[in-house]
């Protein structure tokens, strides 16, 4: 007997890509999802598409209903200010929204997808952070929203909701044009990029992050959070990975960590006077600092073994960017 299987946001980046993972596990699957155009590696799968908005509880209950598991994946991912409100909506209303109509539709299980970036940073190079580390809630705006809608989670755990949360960290791969992965590709096949920041960070490739989120489902614990992330590298070494794979000079120059605090005055001064800021405060706190992951706990109690090397991941990306002639 199929599962039924309902993924809200199942029409982005990772929806897609886990979309297409439970599709060959002979699921019955719906998406739920705004307007908007269907991704490609949606094309030639049987699978339900249904329009909406999950702000919108009253049609979300009736798409609910019915389905034995779900994947909450949909949210905004803005950082400006104007966006605040929306994104602030749908990832916390929304999040309730999906929540309690999952417990009153009986669902078996919920997997709420969030982000790492909702366990913050360090300023130490060596510190791992793991789960029971939680955001600053400062200037992060995404990762704020993200947090609070983990906390609507933890709510509907405690009335009887079986629900797992898990964390990816900086996904990258195959099936995304509109980011700043593809920018950042984009502006080293043209020789645009010539410095980084000091931090780095946590990353995970596309194909081992959907194996996590599926494992969660099948393992999880109802309440506990996950971290899915694979490589700690520095910003400096992802760039020249990328560099190398675009037969483009290594990237020598990195910004001094002595100059953080000139960069973040530089920062509160341009956020107020340009729309959209090429350096803001959060721009300076995340990328000056480090955001390594300890994904020892995911790999226990889930089973979860990351296969896919950064390289190769970016390798797969530049692939498909050029397969699709964008770059």
């Amino acid at each position: 007997m199929k599962n039924k299987i309902l993924v809200t946001g199942g029409t982005g980046f990772v929806g897609a890509n886990l979309v297409r993972k439970l599709y060959q596990h002979n699921n019955q699957i719906t998406i739920y999802s705004i307007k908007g155009p269907i991704h490609p590696f949606l094309k030639g799968l049987k699978i339900n598409i249904k329009e909406g908005d999950i702000r919108d509880y009253k049609s979300l209950l009736k798409i609910v209903k019915g389905h034995k598991y779900v994947y909450h994946l949909a949210a905004l991912t803005y950082n400006d200010e104007e966006r605040k409100k929306e994104v602030f909506s749908v990832n916390i209303n929304g999040t309730e929204n999906v929540m309690k109509a999952c417990l009153t539709s009986n669902v078996k299980k919920v997997v709420h997808v969030s982000t790492c970036g909702v366990l913050g940073f360090s300023k130490k190079r060596n510190v791992l952070l793991n789960e029971n580390n939680n955001l600053d809630l400062k200037d992060n705006i995404y990762a704020k929203s993200k947090k609070l809608g983990e906390d609507i989670v933890q709510k509907y755990v405690a009335k009887g909701l079986n629900a797992t949360i898990v964390s990816p960290s900086f996904v990258i791969g195959p099936g995304e044009i509109d980011s700043s992965r593809y920018l950042l590709a984009k502006s080293i096949s043209k020789g645009r990029v010539t410095f980084t920041f000091p931090g780095g960070g946590g990353t995970v490739g596309i194909e081992d992050l959907v194996d996590g989120i599926v494992l969660a489902m099948k393992w999880g614990k109802s309440g506990e959070r996950y971290i899915l992330s694979n490589e700690n590298v520095f910003l400096i070494d992802r760039f020249n990975l990328m560099a190398k794979i675009l037969n483009k000079p290594k990237i020598k120059y990195i910004i001094p960590r002595f100059t953080y605090y000139l960069m973040y005055f530089l920062g509160v001064i341009v956020q107020k006077l340009v729309k959209n800021p090429p350096i803001s405060t959060e721009i300076v706190r995340w990328y000056f600092n480090y955001r390594n992951f300890d994904n020892s706990k995911a790999k226990q109690e889930l089973g979860w073994k990351p296969k896919t090397s950064l390289k190769e991941s970016i390798r797969r990306t530049i692939e498909y960017y050029k397969s699709i002639k964008v770059l």
